[in-house]
Order: C-alpha cells, then sequence, then structure tokens
C-alpha cells in the first residue's frame, strides 16, 4: 500500500509542478480524442485505451455531440425546469 501511495502521490506532484503526469517510474501519455488513453489505478497501474467506451456514447449520443448540446441547436435555449 505505501508504494501505491507514493506512486500517486508522485503523479501528483508531478502534474501540479509541471502539467504532465508522467514520472519515470510510471510513464503517463498525453491524451488525445484519437486514442483516449486512461491511465487505471487498480491493483496495478496501467494504461486503457478508451476503457468506458459504451458508457461515454451512450453519455453522448452514440458518438454524437453531448446531448445538451444538440437541445440546445435544436431550440436555441436551454431549460433545466424549475429549480428552485
Amino acid at each position: 500500500m505505501e508504494t501505491y501511495s507514493k506512486t500517486i502521490a508522485a503523479a501528483y506532484a508531478q502534474f501540479m509542478r509541471t502539467g504532465d503526469p508522467s514520472t519515470a517510474a510510471n510513464p503517463w501519455p498525453a491524451f488525445t480524442n484519437a486514442q483516449r488513453l486512461t491511465m487505471i489505478y487498480d491493483q496495478t497501474f496501467h494504461m486503457a485505451t478508451d476503457p468506458l467506451k459504451e458508457e461515454r456514447e451512450v453519455l453522448l449520443g452514440q458518438g454524437e455531440e453531448p446531448v445538451l448540446i444538440n437541445t440546445f441547436r435544436e431550440r436555441g435555449s436551454l431549460s433545466f425546469g424549475n429549480v428552485m
């Protein structure tokens, strides 16, 4: 558990210093929409390509723009109902 904590702390510290969470022990490639590489913190640290693709596509309307943006374009405004 100590190694796990130190690895995460090192990535956060590196990110705060440089904007890049990569460390010598834990390289972290830049995110791109084409690959959607995501760091998975689990029993081991590893990169996964678009690990929540199915969930993301549902939320975004099967790869289209988010539903909220589509609603705005169709109606010309957003309505969140009575929030009071």
